[in-house]
């Protein structure tokens, strides 16, 4: 693999490429002034891959120089920056960050009598270290040291952010801990196949009248569908239903078993006076996603920036607006991700893509595509203010100016070939300026068969006629007021054979304004 750094000119400096020249062959050590800062880039060959993994790009640390924009992208993302230390801090921290890994956490008490700085474990101050790695990955870096200040009321405020720190002995060994592990990832990339899972989430509305129906009236807690575990105020109803169909290593398998959860729920809740909603937002106050899970791969920056810039921005030029403006106000922002107990993780950002069955096979297309190639994919298209601010603010049009560029770069992956006919539904949809339809009932999209509950049928008349759930007091309703292709000339390799059959669903790809056909 190749490995790539960018670092002042300082004493760490010296240190750093001493360690790398231990791992590797330098091809290069290049002098370059970065806002008249005198730094080193470095690359590494490590191993015979021609990967490349680069830390702390050059065009990153030129903007992180700068305050005003690190002001820009922490008020953008909801943090607030300081400078300076104020009287209104009780604590000061510095911490070491590496992707998403934490080194060092220094800590100051401060206050009338002098104490000491201490370096602290982790999860003394969760919150003050997730801070810190978002403010890292946020300005598109992969390592530096974050100064933090936390006020009385405990309100935390960026001070700096230091890309190239002086380190203490048992920092530099830990740094150098994580480089080792980066470079063993980047060298076994490709070598196990992503595998890739999905929870993603729909609501129910009363057809009559819109008012919101709680998943729990009809879903359990556990299984292969089941209701979310947030709550209504003040109830012990849940709201939100999740589809949970097993995973696969092909996408379209994973279509295949969530296409049977949805069919196992429309057996639980057989009704035609009540709609099945998906997108960002259903009802005021209830947010929901289309989280995809992964594992078979180390979650880094460079895996989280992929994701942002191949999947969620494609999603956020077919999304409507309106409602994901909303939801990205508390949920779906960038690099959104949770870590789960089987050594994957699951990712966030999107709003629910179950609208419709071909978009929620692009989507898991497009998820296998970036996780399987994420450091073939190298572009960050959130790494200005405007765009972040543009994403946050719905501002299709803006981040739409990048869209063929990073499909250029998803249609020379080999892979490409294998999708291409799942994903030209996206890119037709983006050029087409033709949004997905959030309050259409997702069972018509998937074209799900609605039967009655009928134990003894007797005959096809009985088994056609669809019942209707009877509304009552003890069946509750919630007020929605009151409750808060492009024609690709690349050759594309023979795709290869699969053990199952690509969905062709009767029903409509999407609906909108404009017709569209695939």
């Amino acid at each position: 693999m190749l490995l790539g750094i960018t670092h002042k000119s300082n004493q760490m400096a010296s240190t750093l490429i001493a360690f790398l020249k231990t791992k590797g062959d330098i091809l290069s050590l290049n002098e370059l002034q970065i806002d008249e800062i005198t730094y080193f880039n470095v690359l590494v060959r490590c191993g015979d891959s021609e990967t490349k993994y680069v830390i702390n790009s050059h065009q990153a640390i030129a903007k992180s120089l700068k305050s005003e924009h690190i002001q820009q992208i922490l008020n953008i993302n909801g943090m607030q920056y300081n400078e300076l230390v104020d009287e209104s801090f009780t604590k000061t921290y510095k911490i070491l960050v590496f992707e998403r890994s934490v080194l060092s956490i220094k800590q100051r008490v401060l206050g009338k009598v002098y104490t000491r700085p201490k370096y602290i474990e982790e999860d003394q101050c969760k919150k003050i270290v997730d801070s810190a790695k978002r403010v890292i990955y946020l300005l598109g870096l992969d390592y530096g040291m974050v100064s933090i200040g936390m006020t009385g009321s405990k309100k935390v405020r960026i001070i700096s952010v230091d890309d190239s720190p002086i380190l203490k002995e048992f920092e530099i060994k830990a740094l150098f801990g994580v480089l080792v592990k980066a470079i063993e990832t980047a060298s076994k990339f490709g070598s196990k196949e992503v595998k890739m899972g999905a929870d993603p989430e729909f609501m129910l509305s009363n057809a009559r009248n819109g008012h919101m129906i709680p998943a729990s009236q009809f879903f359990p807690r556990e299984g292969i569908v089941g209701c979310d575990s947030i709550r209504m105020p003040n109830r012990q109803q849940r709201p939100i239903a999740e589809l949970r169909p097993k995973p696969d290593n092909s996408p379209l398998q994973l279509l295949s078993n969530l296409d049977q959860a949805l069919r196992a729920a429309s057996r639980l809740a057989p009704y035609r006076n009540i709609k099945w909603l998906a997108g960002s937002r259903p009802f005021s106050g209830y947010s929901i996603g289309g989280h995809i899970h992964f594992s078979n791969i180390e979650i880094n920056n460079h895996v989280l920036r992929a994701l942002d810039s191949y999947i969620a921005l494609p999603l956020f030029l077919i999304e409507n607006q309106v409602t994901a403006v909303k939801r990205r106000d508390k949920y779906g922002h960038l690099a959104d991700y949770r870590a789960k107990e089987y050594g994957g993780f699951e990712y966030r950002t999107p709003g629910s893509w179950l609208v419709s069955p071909k978009i929620a096979a692009a989507t898991l297309c497009l998820g296998k595509i970036v996780a399987s190639n994420y450091l073939m994919l190298t572009r960050n298209c959130f790494l200005t203010a405007e765009a972040q601010r543009a994403f946050y603010g719905g501002d299709q049009e803006f981040l739409k100016n990048t869209f063929d560029d990073l499909w250029e770069d998803i249609i020379e992956l080999p892979m490409y070939c294998e999708y291409k006919e799942e994903l030209q539904t996206i890119y037709d949809m983006v050029k087409n300026n033709i949004k997905w339809e959030e309050k259409e009932d997702i069972r018509k999209t998937w074209s799900i068969t609605i039967f009655p509950r009928k134990k003894n049928a007797e005959s096809k008349a009985e088994i056609s006629t669809v019942q209707e759930f009877p509304y009552s007091t003890r069946n509750l309703l919630v007020n929605n007021e009151a409750s808060n292709s492009r024609s690709s000339n690349v050759n594309c390799q023979e795709q290869r054979n699969v053990r199952f059959t690509r969905p062709n669903p009767s029903g409509p790809v999407f609906t909108s304004n404009q017709s569209f056909y695939s």
